[in-house]
């Protein structure tokens, strides 16, 4: 008999709760994607890619869709890298409190995500991301991507690395060109 007040007090708690916050919401503005989210949206599309990697150039299909509410990009590449298939899955946005751009990397190759943030420079129209990933040494190595868009059916992409010797080295560049 308790158990059954007690589920239909909790119930009714319930029904109260959400028709309150039915209220507040009815009257509050939902927020709308700003210019840097606009700024992300660019990329959305299909892309044939082109990796370049310690001599080595494969060739791969990138497929970027608008998150929900236009506020970040999904991003799923595809490629061979040194003879075995990479598959890859990015989430970019950007982070209005921060006021920074954010991506969160994650591939078949990585036990880890790698997680950047960075700038976007209008007059050289280059993002540059900023992070920590695990590196060939079983460290956490720093990171920095840099993608340039010469015009909108073309990006490049590049990461470096660090060296043996600590210093940033180049790990690979992808070239992207709008699929028709």
């Amino acid at each position: 008999m308790f158990q059954k007040l007690f589920l239909v007090l909790a119930a009714a708690v319930l029904g109260t709760a959400v028709w309150a916050f039915r209220q507040d919401a009815a009257g509050m503005e939902m927020p709308q994607p700003g210019p840097e989210h606009k700024l992300l949206a660019r990329s959305v599309g299909k892309w044939d890619s082109t990796m370049e990697m310690m001599g080595q150039s494969s060739k791969g299909q990138m497929t970027v869709e608008l998150g929900p509410g236009g506020f970040t990009t999904l991003s799923s590449f595809t490629s061979d890298m040194m003879g075995m298939p990479f598959i890859g899955r990015g989430i970019d946005g950007y982070d209005v409190n921060k006021k920074k751009f954010v991506t969160m990397w994650v591939d078949n190759m990585t036990a880890s995500p790698t997680l950047l943030e960075g700038a976007y420079d209008e007059k050289t129209k280059t993002m540059t991301m900023y992070g920590e990933m695990m590196g060939p040494s079983g460290k956490l190595e720093k990171h920095r991507y840099v993608t340039t868009w010469p015009d909108e059916n073309s990006m490049k992409f590049e990461v470096f690395g660090t060296g043996a010797d600590g210093k940033e080295v180049s790990s690979f560049t992808i070239a992207y060109k709008r699929a028709k």
